[in-house]
């Protein structure tokens, strides 16, 4: 029986190593490749999410602060109002009170003579 054995020679063995490196180098961009997609897509949610979400919790957070002093405006603006419904019923009871309570003026009426606009002119 014969026995074969090979023996690589180098042009064989830099084709092989050639192959390979090509391999390795196309094993590295495709992972540097996927790295660089997943940092995009990252990248892109951190955005939307900034953009979108923060933003609108950030605005309902100060709607909400303005709505409580809406509130506290409303609210002190009613009090006011109340107090000024009451003393302009105190103001009504009293002229609408007992006659007995109420003091009569008399006032006498003077009859004035109003001149006449010649007569209220600068003479020169």
């Amino acid at each position: 029986m014969k026995k074969f054995a090979f023996m690589p020679t180098q042009s064989l063995k830099k084709a092989y190593d050639s192959v390979l490196i090509r391999y390795k180098k196309q094993d590295v961009m495709m992972d540097s490749l996927k790295i660089g997609l997943l940092l995009a897509v990252l990248f892109f949610a951190l955005f939307i999410y900034l953009r979108y979400v923060s933003l609108s919790s950030t605005r309902g957070y100060f709607l909400r602060q303005e709505n409580q002093n809406l509130n506290n405006i409303s609210f002190k603006y009613d009090i006011i109002k109340t107090q000024l419904l009451n003393q302009s019923q105190k103001n009504w009871d009293k002229v609408d009170g007992d006659m007995s309570k109420r003091q009569v003026v008399t006032v006498n009426a003077e009859i004035v003579h109003i001149p006449s606009m010649t007569e209220l002119s600068v003479n020169k």
